[in-house]
């Protein structure tokens, strides 16, 4: 999964199949993502991982 801080959204790529990150399947695999977003969240706050407030805080949809 990818952040785009510009387009403040996640994005998802199947790396196998797809290493140029051209097709996103973040939209066909919604609940992988919310999923995927969920744990990555949870380990940030065990890590006491700072999200830049430059950046804006991603959503989880």
């Amino acid at each position: 999964m990818v952040w785009d801080k510009l387009d403040r959204k996640w994005s998802l790529f199947d790396l196998e199949t797809d290493r140029t990150e051209t097709t996103d399947l973040a939209t066909a695999n919604a609940k992988r993502v919310l999923r995927m977003t969920t744990s990555w969240f949870v380990w940030a706050e065990k890590c006491e991982f700072k999200i830049s407030k430059l950046a804006g805080k991603p959503d989880l949809n």
